[in-house]
């Protein structure tokens, strides 16, 4: 049987769903977590999906100790805070485009993914 990464998302739009429809079709990820800013989000993202945790803050789904690595999916002002906060919760970072807004947030994020010592990869279909 192949080993499998037990995602966590950050956000519940639309990018976030079809990277949900992805890990659904995958034998090597599931689905065992979701973040929303609100707990209608989470529910509602949660029951689509069948994602068993649902977490009305991001911090709590970074302290969820199920989730292994975390699909960052926020709007781009806040990817590079929520990808430097998974990396030093331990969990593996995959986070949308852009990474960074500029090119200090980008390498603030990789410095973090180095400290942790986690997998960091900009979610870029090309």
């Amino acid at each position: 049987m192949a080993e499998t990464v037990a995602w966590g998302i950050i956000g519940t739009g639309s990018i976030a769903r079809a990277f949900a429809g992805g890990v659904q079709g995958s034998a090597t990820g599931r689905l065992v977590a979701v973040g929303s800013r609100t707990p209608e989000g989470a529910d509602r993202f949660g029951d689509a999906w069948q994602i068993p945790h649902r977490h009305h803050r991001y911090e709590d789904l970074l302290a969820d100790r199920d989730v292994e690595a975390v699909y960052v999916a926020t709007p781009h002002p806040l990817h590079a805070e929520w990808a430097i906060k998974a990396a030093e919760a331990g969990k593996h970072v995959l986070c949308e485009k852009p990474m960074g807004l500029n090119h200090a947030e980008a390498m603030a994020i990789v410095e973090a993914a180095q400290r942790h010592d986690v997998f960091l990869m900009e979610a870029y279909m090309y």
